[in-house]
């Protein structure tokens, strides 16, 4: 079991570090998927600072890498 949780910040969702500390006390990993976090790159490092135990990024958008990639 874990918590997935998109970033979707702008429309009003639990924020990222609400959901981790409610996870992590109930000892459920997060898995975050922040496809859309970028631009900014400060995501980068801001969505990771998180705690959150897995952060999944889209390798084909700002950064510019191939379609099919991803940073995990």
């Amino acid at each position: 079991m874990a918590v997935h949780w998109a970033y979707m910040e702008a429309l009003g969702a639990v924020s990222l570090k609400d959901m981790v500390a409610v996870a992590h006390k109930h000892g459920v990993p997060v898995i975050v998927d922040a496809a859309a976090a970028l631009p900014p790159a400060a995501n980068l490092r801001r969505l990771v600072a998180t705690g959150a135990d897995l952060v999944s990024f889209s390798g084909g958008k700002v950064i510019g890498g191939p379609q099919a990639s991803g940073i995990s």
